[in-house]
């Protein structure tokens, strides 16, 4: 990981050509969205920064919206614009570990679907202040399905940009009212 981190971190938001990947079906591999084929990345990959193209897209793309989570079979890393639908402030959580970790634990929605979402360290205190209403691009986030069921968690990659314009419009004023709306967490 501190491998890809020094090398792709200085590219974050540039089209990059990644050679001397290796093509798995299964294992240690960040799996996308969609996705059937996992790039495994090591220290023999080769990163160089590609020819600017501006009809490249460089944003990770979003799901549609939280309903179409339920296609996805193993976790995975997901972008989304959702609106926040239950705030949750920052606190300290003791890990198994003995180690104490701040957390924020919200519930975000598209149309009629809410889902929890935890964001942890440096995300607990900036999603720790959302309202509710507010619609948040949730990029590199990891959707992790268990029995039926679906959660958002932060990683070290996540990153979260408060939405306005008509984007932001759309998804506030799709969502249905919260007695109508179905949740696709577990209920703790």
């Amino acid at each position: 990981i501190s491998h890809m981190k020094k090398h792709l971190q200085p590219l974050r938001q540039k089209v990059v050509s990644l050679t001397n990947c290796l093509i798995k079906g299964r294992g240690k591999t960040l799996v996308f969205y969609e996705s059937v084929i996992k790039c495994s990345y090591d220290t023999r990959t080769n990163v160089q920064e590609a020819a600017d193209d501006p009809e490249f897209p460089v944003d990770f793309p979003t799901l549609p919206d939280i309903q179409a989570a339920t296609s996805v079979k193993s976790a995975c890393m997901i972008s989304i614009i959702a609106a926040v639908t239950e705030a949750g402030s920052s606190q300290d959580r003791l890990m198994p570990t003995g180690v104490t970790k701040p957390v924020a634990n919200l519930k975000v929605a598209t149309s009629n679907t809410t889902m929890t979402a935890a964001f942890w360290d440096g995300m607990a205190q900036q999603m720790g202040s959302a309202t509710v209403g507010q619609v948040y691009r949730i990029d590199w986030a990891m959707l992790k399905p268990d029995a039926g069921k679906y959660s958002l968690g932060s990683l070290t990659a996540t990153s979260v940009s408060l939405q306005s314009g008509a984007e932001a419009a759309t998804i506030s004023d799709n969502l249905a009212k919260s007695s109508d709306m179905l949740s696709m967490s577990t209920s703790y």
